[in-house]
Parts: C-alpha cells; sequence; structure tokens
C-alpha cells in the first residue's frame, strides 16, 4: 500500500496513483463513471433481466471496487419485476409506464393490475399492499459476485471509501501527473451516486468473512494514516465496528462504546435495514478473493454470465492479457455470457479474436467516443463492430499477443517475451499501416 496515492477524480470518487507505475488507474472523468460507462452500462442488465433471475460476475482486479458497486448499485436502485413471458418491468424515479398484464415478484404472488408507475414510492404504496398476501411465488433474485484482486488491505478499504459530493475542483496532490490529470479543464462534478446499501452490503459480506481479523493491526494503522484518513467516512468506519460488535466477534474495551449503537440508529439504520431487507428476500453473494485471478480460474470451474476484466495497463501488467489467460476465460464464459474491458489494444484484441471469441467495440457516452473492447460467444451480442481498419491493425506488430504458456510467469519475463517476439517480427508496423491507410476509417 505504500505505493499507492489515493486522490478525488473529477466526479468525486476516490482514484488510485501507482508510485511503481508512474500511472493512474482511472479515467480523467473519475473511478465512479468509468466504471458506469465502460463497465455496467454496455453489460445492458436490463435486457439481461428481461429472460433471467440469476447471474454469476467475475470482477477482476477488484481494487476499490467500483466496478462491483456500481452493478449493486442498479440492483439496489431498481426493482425488477418478472412477468409470465418472461419480459422485465423495472420502476425508478425516471420511469413513467401504463402496465395491464401479470406479475411475479419475489415475495409478492400473481396478480392482475392496471395501474400506472410512477416510481418505487408508488409501487410500494399503491400496488404492492394490494397484492402482498397472495398465493403464487418466484425464485428469488440470485446474483453471486466473485471479486479478485491481490491486495487484501484494498479490497478492505473499499466499503469504507467515500464520495465527496462537493462541485468543486479536487485539491492539489503535489503529484505532477495527477495535478495535471485531474485539472483538464472538467469542473468537479459527480453525475452518479452510490447508495449506502451498496458499501453496507460489501462491508458485511467482507467482515462476515474475515472476522476479527478485519481489524488486523496493519489495517488498523492503514486508515488511521494522514494518507488514507481523508478518504474514509467516518459513518461507515463506525459502522463497521458496530457491525463486528453486533456480530459477537472480539473487539478492543475501547471499541465497546455507546456509540457503536448509536451509530446505527444516527445514520445507518435505514440503509441497514434496507439491506437487510434485500438479503432477506434475494441470494446475493459478494465473494471477496484475494489471490491471482490465473491460479483461481485454474482451480475452480465456475461459469460466468459476465466478466469485468480491469487489470492494469497490459504494457504494464500483462499476465491477465495474455493469449493463454483468455483461453481461460473462455472456458468460464456462459454461451451468451461477456467480457467487458477498457482496452483498445490489438494485441488484447488479437488474443481475444485468437480464442475464438467475438469482439466489438464499447461506446462511452461521457467521453463520446469508443473507449472499450467487449468479447463474447454469441456475435448476436454485439453492438458496435470493428470497423475494417481496426482489423487490420490486428495484423501489425502492435497485434502481436502477450503469452504465459504454464499461466504462472512474472510480468517481466512475459513483457519480455512479447518484446523478443516484436523485434523478431516481419509484419508491418501500426505507424506504417496507419500512414499507409486510404479509405474510411470506420468502414465495417
Amino acid at each position: 500500500m505504500d505505493n499507492i496515492i489515493p486522490f478525488y477524480t473529477n466526479d468525486g470518487s476516490v482514484g488510485l496513483y501507482s508510485i511503481n507505475d508512474s500511472d493512474i488507474f482511472h479515467s480523467v472523468f473519475g473511478a465512479l463513471s468509468e466504471a458506469y460507462d465502460k463497465f455496467v452500462l454496455p453489460a445492458n442488465f436490463n435486457y439481461y433481466f428481461k429472460d433471467n433471475n440469476e447471474i454469476k460476475i467475475l470482477d477482476l482486479c477488484f481494487g476499490i471496487g467500483y466496478n462491483s458497486k456500481t452493478f449493486l448499485n442498479e440492483i439496489f436502485s431498481k426493482n425488477y419485476f418478472l412477468t409470465e413471458n418472461n419480459e422485465t418491468i423495472y420502476a425508478d424515479n425516471n420511469l413513467n409506464d401504463k402496465c395491464n398484464d401479470k406479475i411475479y415478484t419475489n415475495k409478492i404472488s400473481k396478480a392482475k393490475y392496471n395501474i400506472s408507475i410512477y416510481s418505487n414510492n408508488i409501487l410500494k404504496k399503491s400496488f404492492l399492499k394490494k397484492i402482498i398476501n397472495r398465493e403464487k411465488k418466484i425464485d428469488k433474485l440470485k446474483i453471486k459476485i466473485d471479486a479478485i484482486d491481490v491486495n487484501e488491505n484494498l479490497m478492505k478499504l473499499s466499503p469504507l471509501l467515500k464520495t465527496c459530493t462537493a462541485f468543486v475542483r479536487p485539491k492539489i496532490t503535489g503529484i505532477d501527473k495527477v495535478d495535471k490529470y485531474i485539472y483538464g479543464g472538467k469542473n468537479f462534478k459527480s453525475k452518479y451516486k452510490l447508495k449506502n446499501e451498496v458499501n453496507l452490503l460489501i462491508l458485511m459480506s467482507l467482515v462476515d468473512k474475515y472476522g476479527k481479523e478485519y481489524l488486523s493491526e496493519t489495517f488498523c494503522e492503514l486508515i488511521k494514516s494522514k494518507k488514507w484518513h481523508n478518504f474514509i467516512s467516518d459513518d461507515m468506519s463506525r459502522f463497521m465496528r458496530f457491525y463486528i460488535f453486533s456480530k459477537g466477534i472480539y473487539l478492543p474495551l475501547s471499541y465497546k462504546t455507546p456509540f457503536l449503537h448509536n451509530i446505527y440508529y444516527k445514520y445507518i439504520s435505514k440503509s441497514y435495514k434496507n439491506t437487510l431487507k434485500v438479503l432477506e428476500n434475494n441470494e446475493i453473494s459478494f465473494n471477496g478473493i484475494i489471490d491471482d485471478a490465473r491460479h483461481f480460474l485454474l482451480s475452480n470451474d465456475e461459469i460466468y454470465d459476465f466478466i469485468f476484466l480491469d487489470a492494469f495497463s497490459p504494457k504494464k501488467c500483462p499476465n491477465l492479457w495474455t493469449f493463454d489467460f483468455f483461453k481461460l476465460l473462455y472456458s468460464h464464459l456462459s454461451d451468451n455470457g461477456k467480457i467487458l474491458t477498457y482496452s483498445n489494444s490489438p494485441a488484447v484484441r488479437n488474443a481475444f479474436i485468437k480464442n475464438n471469441f467475438y469482439i466489438g467495440k464499447i461506446y462511452n457516452n461521457n467521453e463520446n467516443r469508443f473507449t472499450g473492447t467487449i468479447a463474447v460467444k454469441n456475435p448476436n451480442l454485439i453492438q458496435y463492430k470493428l470497423s475494417k481498419y481496426e482489423y487490420g491493425l490486428l495484423d501489425t506488430r502492435a497485434g502481436i499477443m502477450y503469452s504465459d504458456v504454464n499461466l504462472n510467469d512474472s510480468n517481466e519475463k512475459i513483457l519480455q517475451r512479447r518484446t523478443n517476439d516484436f523485434n523478431e517480427s516481419t509484419l508491418i508496423s501500426a505507424t506504417k499501416y496507419i500512414n499507409n491507410f486510404k479509405g474510411d476509417k470506420n468502414e465495417i
């Protein structure tokens, strides 16, 4: 953790700067915006839940968790209802629709209705009460998230981090690259907001996993340190201790004070009760895993519907971008599953194609451009296809893949192997290809 420096980004979320890599982990718009624009929105979960009430997600390189958080935020922000013909009707503050059909919910039976749905509150007050005691029920919403990272303390920090909502620019960090990055002309504005329930669910899951080891000596020193203190939510930090105490897990005597209970009633009670209600009515599993993703996937045969590939830059951390790792991912992806990543590297896209994936582009509305890649087994799931120009880039030296046959090589060894392959290649350079290309770069 000594080589990681936190800072507030332009959307109020926490960004990370790696001293070892001299680079920033997130986009200029911020970690929260990036998670929505490059992972959650392109995943199109509304479409997925039209025909499914069970979902399995693999979050590779969890870090401080914004990809998993934004997905859970969607679940907490919308009520999903499965009709007889598996059409999903969901209600949020932006929905204004009229319905006349049969509807099922987790604790609600089949019932006729003819009302206008305007918001969650109207559903709860004017509709749900009328059918709460009906007979037939459907299966619960089943959600499983396997979140993998090699940094345990970073994962523990995740649910404790706060989002700055003030509409002002972030403070100067003193790191030239960061200050230049976050002062690129954009005002400090939070476009998205995370519900308290999201951090509560992750925190409760991690406490259940770690027990008293959640408050290890090194972790306690970390959250008290000057570097991280201003990024920690006081309410969530106190709730962490309250929840540990309520579970009957040993705490130092200094923590066993009335404020542990007061924090529940004063700040968190409503969100905590909402979280418990969701957990009671659905099967939601968040599994934080500290391991090398290669070893984890080699040791199990779990099949995932969505995979968030958010590893650090291929040129600096290539072990999760190799041809061999993508071959492993193929065996863990469902037939109608999606892999989403921010990378548009020719080497990455080539590795997907050589492993029989169909690939497409991710359009980022926030940045008004294509900023990532989607890989699938079912070509019908591709919305934006690569152009002929982009496919041509894959046949240049830039498309030379990273390799890791035994899935245990170091980053240094993988980088050196690709450098050797690059230097020995007779393929045209990407620069020459780009300069010589004639025609429409957007032609499909």
